[in-house]
């Protein structure tokens, strides 16, 4: 994964609807569904019996299911790139101290990091 997809997901996650998203389908109608954050919708299928061919055929559940998973997905990508790089830093720091350089502060804020990226995940 690039430092450009974190970056961009990101970016998403600051500038979109926060999640957690679920799927609805209204008074339990088969053609009209659509994602919703709390009280916010973040897409509407409408009707799509009644607008067709403008509207967009619903997701089937399977796919509803995975969508509205992608907040949280993208939460724990995150998750996991902070914690790869402070691994990485981490690792970074332990080779320095075995090229015998005097004073591990860096080693200590490079384990602090590592620690605050593991209980930030979970």
């Amino acid at each position: 994964m690039t430092d450009e997809l974190i970056e961009r997901i990101n970016a998403d996650c600051e500038t979109g609807t926060p999640g957690p998203w679920a799927w609805d389908k209204p008074n339990g109608f088969t053609y009209e569904g659509g994602f919703y954050a709390g009280n916010e919708t973040v897409c509407d299928f409408g009707d799509s019996e009644s607008y067709y061919p403008k509207e967009g055929e619903p997701p089937n559940d399977t796919d509803a299911r995975r969508i509205a998973r992608v907040p949280d997905m993208e939460a724990r990508i995150l998750a996991d790139a902070k914690i790869i790089k402070a691994a990485q830093e981490l690792a970074d720091a332990v080779d320095k101290c075995n090229n015998g350089l005097p004073h591990p502060q860096f080693l200590i804020n490079a384990a602090k990091s590592f620690r605050a990226a593991m209980e930030a995940r979970g």
